[in-house]
């Protein structure tokens, strides 16, 4: 099975998500099988992460790369503090190099994991 079946099946298996300051366009620009999950959760922003992760329990955290008032270092410092085990999904628009945002996000992703979901013009 290929990586990218890998992750679409990943992807179809999180049950429980928490959408983190996404906004409504780009909310609906997200794949089928997120948007389709059993139980979503909307945060307006990461103050109060550490109580929506013991409350709701997520399998994942959805979050644009850059919002208005955080950005996705941020988040997955909060993530780490209050020991997520998940997996967070960075939402942006095409990048030059996106491994260097990757990794960089992963060095502060201690205990879950990262994926960046790049979205391209046709996902406009």
């Amino acid at each position: 099975m290929s990586s990218a079946s890998n992750n679409d099946t990943a992807l179809r298996q999180m049950r429980n998500l928490v959408l983190v300051d996404v906004p409504p366009n780009l909310a609906s620009r997200l794949p089928r099988m997120v948007v389709d999950a059993a139980e979503m959760v909307m945060a307006a922003n990461i103050d109060k992460m550490p109580e929506i992760l013991a409350t709701e329990r997520p399998d994942m955290v959805i979050s644009p790369l850059i919002g208005p008032k955080f950005d996705a270092i941020e988040l997955a410092v909060q993530l780490r503090k209050a020991a997520f085990r998940g997996r967070l999904v960075v939402i942006c628009d095409k990048l030059p190099d996106p491994s260097l945002i990757r990794q960089e996000l992963e060095n502060q992703a201690l205990g879950f994991t990262v994926s960046l979901l790049v979205l391209g013009d046709k996902d406009r």
